[in-house]
Parts: structure tokens; sequence; C-alpha cells
């Protein structure tokens, strides 16, 4: 970036990243008065704010998810319409991570300026895809957590691979209540129809707003032990990561846990023991 397009409207500040002439912030760590968010994980929706901008699903999720927390004046706009915040345009761009996920594209001043959020390039069937942006970008602002990741399995394969490592044993996989698990049981769903997943009542409210917001998260019931005693055959359990702490001795499970790291020796995106 050269001298000519430096851009001196945003800045860093305790809360977060700030936008001086739009007044607020994004992704902001603090309840701010004002902020734009990307999508609705915990790290990256801001809880008891005032006025908050986001895309209309993940204000959905957000308030499923925070409850009384989630944005008090909730302003929802859907990906690629361009509206006003003070001087400022911004635009939300599909960022291809979870259900509702954003980029943000602001524009002010003859410059614009893309926050990338969490992005995904690769296939997800619970949400759109990755969306470029169609104007010069003069700041870019990426995230880059897997940066260096080395390859690993497609979430597919590392499920394929799951299913036939467990045998006829019944399958427990830890996952991330938004987003993840979703992810993992519309897969399961498209690979196996006659497979039955059992969720974990922290994962079932999600996995509801989803199909209310009109994506699918795949066939599923509510985890409940006489129901998995009446079910033929193999089945999978979703539950948070925590909660599998209680079955580390179990020889019972084939237990994996779903991660977005690398297959390595610190982590994997499925490791099943």
């Amino acid at each position: 970036m050269t001298a000519s397009t430096r851009v001196e409207w945003l800045t860093l500040r305790s809360a977060g990243l700030y936008c001086i002439p739009g007044d607020f912030y994004v992704d902001p760590t603090t309840a701010v008065p004002r902020a734009v968010v990307s999508h609705a994980h915990a790290d990256h929706y801001p809880r008891y704010c005032h006025e908050v901008h986001g895309t209309p699903e993940t204000l959905a999720i957000g308030k499923v998810r925070y409850l009384a927390n989630a944005a008090k004046e909730p302003q929802p706009h859907v990906c690629g319409e361009r509206f006003m915040i003070g001087p400022v345009a911004v635009t939300f761009l599909h960022a291809g991570h979870i259900l509702g996920s954003a980029q943000v594209l602001m524009e002010y001043a003859g410059q614009a300026t893309l926050y990338s959020g969490d992005i995904g390039f690769d296939n997800n069937p619970t949400c759109a895809p990755l969306q470029m942006p169609t104007v010069p970008i003069d700041l870019l602002i990426c995230e880059s957590t897997f940066g260096e990741k080395e390859h690993h399995p497609t979430p597919e394969d590392a499920l394929r691979e799951t299913l036939e490592a467990a045998g006829k044993r019944h399958i427990i996989i830890g996952t991330y209540i938004l987003g993840k698990a979703q992810r993992i049981n519309r897969i399961l769903t498209d690979l196996n129809p006659k497979l039955q997943v059992f969720v974990d009542r922290n994962i079932s409210p999600i996995h509801n707003a989803y199909s209310s917001l009109g994506t699918d998260p795949g066939l599923h019931k509510l985890y409940r032990r006489e129901d998995t005693k009446r079910t033929q055959g193999q089945w999978v359990w979703l539950l948070p990561p925590q909660k599998m702490t209680g079955f580390h001795k179990d020889r019972e499970y084939y237990k994996v846990f779903a991660s977005g790291w690398n297959k390595s020796e610190k982590s994997a995106w499925l490791n099943g023991q």
C-alpha cells in the first residue's frame, strides 16, 4: 500500500477496529454503542451492544445463542446491499464460513477497505460460498488463523474415514455448537441418509435456527438415551467438546473431535480413539 492509498479513517482502539467517520466498531471485543459484526461466533459477536449491524442470519442466530445479551437494536442487511452508517458506505459480502457470515466492505473518501472476518474457500453445504468484491480494494484486513496449516483431508473424507474406522461402534463427535455441528450433520446425512444422528441439547437450538432460516442442517434427533436404545445399527452423537471428558475411558464409543487445525501431532480435523 503506497502513501497515496493510506487509509487514515480506520484505527485500533481497546475495543477493536474502529471506523472514525462512521463512529462504529467492526467485531468489537467489548460492548460498544454501535457495531458491525461479521458473524455469530463468540469471538466476533459482541454482547451487550446497543446498535448492531449484521446479516439477518447472524442477528437471528445471535438472538438464539446470546439471548438477552444479544443486540438491543439489531439492524439487518442482506449481502450485496449497500447501506450507510453516517458518511461511510458498508456492504456485506458472503464469507463462506458459517450461515450468515460476511466480509465487511467499507467505502469512504474514495477509498475501499475490506475486513474479511473468518472466511472459507471450500464447499460448505450450510452457507453461501465466498463472495469476491467487485471494486478495487485499498486495504485488506484478513484473518489468518490457519495461515500456516498443512494440508489435511476434506471434512467429507475425514467423516468417511471416521465411519470406516469406527466399525460397528457408535460414534461421539465433539464439535463447536455453531457452524461446525451443522456442517458435520449435513455431511453425514448426505453421505448416509439412513445414519441416525443425535445432537446435544446445546446444539439443538442452533440446528433449529438454521432450519428456520431455510438452511437444512441434516437429519437429526435430540439426544435421549432411551431413543438410542431403540435405534437399530450404528448412530452418531454430536456434543460440545467439553462434554467429552466424561467419556475419556469409555471404550463403548468411537470418539473424535472436529477441529479446524491441521492434521498433526497436536491436533486433527477428526482424530479418533
